[in-house]
């Protein structure tokens, strides 16, 4: 198989999947010495065009995975297991046999980019975690080249304010907060789709909280299940509200739970979603204008939710013609727009790393 022209001849390794434990992990080896890494470092020959299922071994013939391996133009792409172990200890044979690796993601601007906004659109896309967002993504190259030049102040703002891209590139964290026994488990469970928390008729029986990832019409979210509130004697439950406390406080978005059949609490936040549930009891207050009412052991309800949280943090979904940012870089470039200042490209930001994990905090804007 003759060699790609195209990519470079120096020797190098690049981490195809995102950082961190996961099933699968592919490394890109690229550079005149391939073949010779694959026929040191594996115990059957690697056949051009061919899925090979080898071993690799490192220089002291002990294994280190058996991955599938495919060698084609670009170079070869292995498929290792995904522990943190393994990649790492693969890393560093990769190392001493010449191929620099620095453990990170993979750098498109070596290769597959059109231009630097492809660029950015293909470092990116390993972090889009549903179809939503890798078609909302994969657009954008073209309608950057297309309009980027042609906004108005007003476009430019517009398009600044939009973060649908971050969101659904860096998944927001939404807590479900309220007193003991409102129904946070039972309707957790329906925005989950599947039974995450114990729920039961007794106050109390979340004694910590729960997260998990949870998709809401293309829209990935980290749902966060917390204790209920009250006064309690129990250590346990004590320590375990203090915890969540934390969890609260990086959320992006709150569902306040009320039950109706209880006195009306005070909001939880100004920017909480109140969900007023047990609606089909008989009621102390009546849920306002804003509020969702719900039965939520009935799954009743829950669809307004849904498009509520939804529309926290996307703006219109739908429309695959809208210019949207997800760069330092981007927004550099639209702030100028907006200031009604032509962009100064050679004072622009470098790409900025992809947006943070929103494992705890808000992204900054």
């Amino acid at each position: 198989m003759e060699p790609d022209p195209t990519m470079p001849g120096e020797n190098r390794a690049i981490l195809l999947t995102a950082p961190g434990s996961a099933a699968l992990a592919v490394v890109r080896l690229v550079g005149r010495d391939v073949d010779a890494f694959l026929a040191r470092h594996c115990d059957k020959p690697i056949r051009p065009g061919r899925c090979v299922h080898a071993e690799v071994i490192d220089e002291h013939r002990e294994v280190i995975d058996d991955p599938v391996i495919v060698r084609h133009n670009a170079g070869a792409d292995i498929s290792l297991h995904g522990g943190a172990w393994v990649v790492s200890r693969f890393l560093d044979l990769c190392r001493g046999a010449g191929f620099p690796a620095d453990g990170s993601s993979a750098d498109p601007r070596r290769f597959d980019a059109a231009d630097l906004i492809e660029r950015e659109m293909l470092e990116h896309l390993i972090r889009a975690v549903s179809r939503l967002g890798i078609e909302l993504l994969l657009a954008q190259p073209r309608i950057w080249r297309d309009r980027a030049t042609k906004l108005t102040a007003g476009e430019a703002r517009a398009a600044l304010a939009d973060r649908t891209l971050e969101w659904l590139l860096s998944p927001p964290r939404v807590a479900i907060v309220g007193d003991a026994n409102a129904g946070k488990s039972t309707l957790a469970n329906r925005l989950f789709a599947e039974d995450r928390s114990i729920t039961s008729d007794s106050p109390g029986t979340t004694r910590d909280w729960v997260e998990a990832m949870a998709e809401i019409d293309g829209l990935v979210i980290r749902l966060i299940d917390t204790p209920g509130t009250r006064p309690t004697e129990d250590p346990i439950e004590r320590a375990a509200m203090e915890l969540s406390a934390e969890e609260v406080a990086g959320a992006d978005l709150l569902i306040h739970v009320m039950d109706v059949t209880a006195p009306r609490p005070a909001p939880y936040s100004a920017g909480a979603i109140i969900v007023a549930n047990k609606i089909d009891r008989p009621a102390l207050w009546q849920p306002g204008p804003d509020d969702v009412p719900t039965v939520a052991i009935a799954d009743q309800g829950t669809d307004r939710l849904r498009a509520l949280i939804r529309a926290r943090f996307l703006t219109d979904p739908h429309d695959r013609t809208r210019l949207r940012c997800w760069t330092t870089r981007q927004r550099a470039i639209l702030q100028c727009l907006a200031a009604a200042a032509p962009p100064a490209p050679a004072s622009v930001p470098a790409p900025a790393p992809a947006p943070a994990d929103h494992s705890r905090h808000q992204p900054s804007p």
